[in-house]
């Protein structure tokens, strides 16, 4: 499956997202999401990246192009903000 050709969550068409060029870390980080089957945003920047918003950044494009699939973790009101995990996509 080719995911320039997929829709994301939002029915965008991923055709009218910028292109972007799988980097060397993305590679890693699409190899260490398929070892641990899911991992979360914070768990990703602690592996991979220098900072939460640098990996919050390319999760969500890698998400937007299909490569990765989103799951929101169910919060309690006043708890703060959803957090993400993430799995490979077909």
């Amino acid at each position: 499956m080719n995911p320039m050709n997929t829709k994301s969550k939002n029915k965008k068409i991923i055709e009218n997202y910028k292109p972007i060029i799988l980097t060397k870390r993305d590679k890693e980080l699409l190899k260490v999401i398929g070892e641990y089957r899911m991992l979360s945003t914070f768990q990703v920047a602690q592996l991979l990246f220098p900072s939460v918003n640098r990996a919050r950044k390319r999760l969500f494009q890698l998400w937007q192009h299909g490569y990765l699939k989103r799951y929101t973790l169910p919060m309690r009101l006043g708890e703060g903000s959803s957090q993400y995990i993430y799995s490979l996509s077909r």
